[in-house]
């Protein structure tokens, strides 16, 4: 946990102690934050810009990623969907036709300012997985025609 915050201070090359003397942050939570025993994303804003303007870094570069699709469903073109986390990435559940399918994809979906962005994707995601479903579909006819 915190490892983004962690890498953030060895690159900085600084110690707890001395990024609580430059941040005015108490060193009982940075400890904790290097730790594990507190997570990052759970401090206040206050407290995250502190550390990360002492870093010299954005916030957002020190904070554990979320992954904000996770457990975000709807339906789209008559598929339901859920998005899932698996580790580090992403599964779309879709739901089209009665049958379930589980489509991987490399993203994390961690960043709340692309929400739009990611909607966007699913949309991509489930337009072409019907048309390649459509496609099996057609090309299965066709064997079975020219079969007979």
């Amino acid at each position: 946990m915190n490892a983004r915050f962690i890498n953030a201070m060895k690159e900085a090359g600084v110690t707890g102690y001395r990024l609580s003397k430059r941040s005015g942050i108490p060193y009982t939570t940075i400890s904790e934050l290097t730790t594990g025993k507190k997570d990052i994303n759970r401090r206040s804003v206050e407290t995250v810009f502190k550390l990360a303007s002492a870093l010299g870094c954005e916030p957002v570069a020190i904070m554990n990623p979320t992954y904000v699709m996770d457990g975000v469903s709807g339906t789209y073109r008559n598929a339901k969907y859920c998005w899932r986390r698996k580790e580090e990435h992403m599964l779309l559940e879709v739901d089209y036709s009665g049958e379930n399918y589980l489509i991987e994809t490399p993203y994390r979906f961690c960043d709340c300012s692309k929400r739009q962005r990611y909607d966007y994707a699913t949309e991509l995601y489930i337009d072409a997985f019907i048309k390649a479903k459509q496609f099996s579909n057609e090309t299965e006819e066709i064997i079975k025609r020219r079969a007979l």
